[in-house]
This record gives structure tokens, sequence and C-alpha cells, in this order.
């Protein structure tokens, strides 16, 4: 069962990102919070890995820390879809 961390990251992308797009009316809202996550969710793993040793080991398996590679097709799918 070791490689289900990643089917419950993508479930629980699944659960919070319906919910921004709906509370972000327009495209440009949702391009622009994307682009915030890939920018914060780098330093958010950077900074949990100094300040919160206990986790190093587990850094990959939390949402928070990966959220730059679901914002980062995210953008890629709001960019390239006809408006």
């Amino acid at each position: 069962l070791g490689h289900t961390w990643s089917l419950s990251l993508e479930e629980q992308f699944y659960l919070v990102w319906p919910l921004l797009i709906w509370f972000s009316t327009r495209r440009r809202k949702a391009l622009v919070v994307a682009a915030g996550l890939v920018i914060l969710s780098p330093l958010l793993r950077v900074g949990s890995y100094f300040v919160i040793p206990q986790l190093r080991d587990h850094l990959e398996c939390l949402l928070w820390s990966r959220l730059d590679a679901f914002a980062a097709g995210i953008r890629c799918t709001c960019a390239t879809r006809p408006r």
C-alpha cells in the first residue's frame, strides 16, 4: 500500500481545487491562484524541511508540499484552453 499516498494527494486536490475555482469567477483569478501555488509550495516544502525536522522523511506525501506540480498543470490547462 506504499503507493497510495499519491492517490490520496490527488483526491485531496480534487476536493480543494473545485472550491477555489468556484470562488474565483474568472479564469484570470484561477491563473493567479495557480501561479501563487507554484511559488508557495516549494517555499513551504523548504521551510518545513528546516522548521519541522520530524517531517523530513514524509514531505513528499503531503499535499501542500506537492501543490506546485498540480498548479503547473492547472496553469498549462488554463493557458491552452480556448476562451
